[in-house]
């Protein structure tokens, strides 16, 4: 798989702003709970802050909300070139959303929207065992029920466990998921994921 130089750009540029954040700031929960709940806007901001250097930019959209024909899609970060044209997509899931939610929250919206774009989903998963992982939205009607008695497995190896997960949901759309890209944060380290 050749991965376009917008996606490389986008993770080198991250990888770079990520470096001086707390430690605990993308494995544990520290970060993303009332009163400092800091992951999400700062990451979007670093995010911002990388795409402004892609060549060919014109815009940066924060929080876009794409609702036509049926179509709702609504991404993090929307780039646009000088006429107006999509060069890039990209959604961010902190600790609290990289879960479940990810195949019909952000790719079954992204396919429904129909483009070629690029789009890159970055997630916070630690690839080790974090004991204080948390599994949040496990109420009856929501997304991470299913896994609800599976907290001390997606504990073990978090990246390992959601990963498994997003495969086994994705083999459906087979061909059609060639212009999506996941981005792993794994503490300070950003990882390009296939899957």
């Amino acid at each position: 798989m050749k991965i376009p130089k917008i996606v490389n750009f986008l993770i080198k540029g991250l990888s770079k702003e990520i470096q001086n954040v707390p430690d605990g700031f993308y494995d544990t929960f520290q970060y993303t709970t009332t009163g400092k709940n800091w992951t999400h806007p700062r990451t979007i901001g670093y995010i911002t802050k990388v795409v402004w250097g892609l060549q060919n930019v014109a815009i940066v959209e924060s929080d876009l909300r794409i609702n036509e024909g049926g179509v709702k899609f609504q991404p993090d970060i929307f780039v646009r070139d000088s006429e107006n044209r999509p060069l890039l997509v990209v959604d961010y899931e902190s600790p609290n959303s990289s879960d479940a939610r990810i195949p019909s929250k952000n790719i079954k919206p992204y396919l429904k929207w129909g483009e070629s774009v690029p789009y890159i989903i970055v997630t916070s998963l630690p690839k080790k065992s974090s004991p204080g992982w948390e599994l949040r939205y496990t109420s009856k009607g929501y997304r991470n029920r299913p896994h609800k008695r599976k907290i001390k497995e997606i504990r073990s190896n978090p990246f390992e466990y959601w990963f498994k997960i997003y495969k086994h949901q994705m083999k459906k759309w087979g061909g059609k998921l060639r212009t999506v890209y996941f981005v792993n944060i794994n503490a300070k380290k950003l990882s390009l994921e296939i899957l």
